[in-house]
């Protein structure tokens, strides 16, 4: 678990604009004071997640923030959500954003049930640089490396987002990855797709696995296909076991001419892989 400093800067930049009010700059000052507090080579997660709570609790009402609840909580999820984008993906902070998220849910009626978060998350969907490619990029876009931690946060947050899980899952491994053509993507998007494939399976193997015994998500909506395969899987749509070993096939031919600093992590993806595998066997009790 790594505790280097972390850098927000870059989504206090005017001239990106990603946070771009007041408030949502409050609110992220809310949240460095809390990840700085009490530091010791052991951070207490649990602290520093229910000081920001309470600290963003006694910010919301309209008399101190002078907003409405619901313009507190959607300003609450940006915040969030661009901060995971700034914590690296090993970094105890992931785990004091994914616990904040637990506290608000019971912290009072401006942020019960979530309001909004799964749309918020949807839209920031829709910043992703490893299928945005166009030239003229407007600089809504997260960097390679802020999407990479951004995927390692929601690939925390259990089965509601296993879905985006499902689309990276896809653009990382079921599409051909070695083209050298004038379409094809750069080296390292790439190799970014192919680490966030990892981030889910390590972060959030256990649900990938639960839901491919499933068979989730096997009907398509009314309109769109977004659970089909990529070009290289011909198999079911959605989650199945037949996708899941699909996925650990892949990422052990990738491995063979990833860069060496995506071995270590194909290499732990499929190593739990197997062994969540061994543990759902067992489960069963079967002698």
């Amino acid at each position: 678990m790594s505790s280097e400093p972390l850098n927000f800067e870059p989504i206090k930049d005017d001239e990106r604009s990603v946070l771009n009010s007041d408030a949502q700059l409050a609110i992220l000052a809310l949240f460095e004071t809390a990840i700085k507090s009490n530091s010791s080579p052991y951070p207490n997660i649990d602290e520093k997640a229910k000081r920001f709570v309470t600290d963003l609790v006694a910010f919301a009402p309209k008399e101190k923030s002078g907003l409405d609840a619901d313009i507190v909580a959607s300003i609450t999820w940006k915040v969030l959500i661009n901060t995971a984008s700034c914590i690296p993906f090993q970094h105890y902070g992931q785990d004091i954003l994914v616990k904040i998220l637990s506290l608000l849910g019971t912290a009072g009626d401006t942020w019960k049930d979530y309001p909004g978060f799964g749309i918020a998350m949807r839209g920031n969907w829709n910043r992703s640089p490893v299928f945005q490619l166009d030239d003229d990029d407007d600089g809504g876009e997260f960097s390679l490396d802020e999407w990479l931690n951004l995927n390692s946060f929601v690939a925390r947050l259990g089965k509601e987002f296993l879905g985006f899980g499902l689309w990276e899952l896809r653009g990382g491994l079921e599409g051909p990855q070695a083209e050298e053509t004038e379409t094809s993507a750069p080296a390292a998007v790439v190799n970014t797709r192919v680490l966030v494939a990892t981030e889910w399976i390590i972060r959030g193997g256990r649900g990938l696995l639960r839901e491919s015994l499933l068979n989730s998500l096997s009907h398509e909506p009314s309109s769109g296909k977004p659970w089909n395969g990529g070009p290289l899987f011909r198999g079911g749509r959605g989650f199945n076991l037949e996708r899941w070993g699909f996925w650990k096939r892949r990422l052990g031919e990738l491995r063979k001419d990833a860069v060496e600093s995506s071995q270590k992590a194909i290499g732990e993806a499929v190593e739990l892989m197997t062994e969540l595998e061994a543990e759902a066997a067992n489960a069963w009790g079967v002698n």
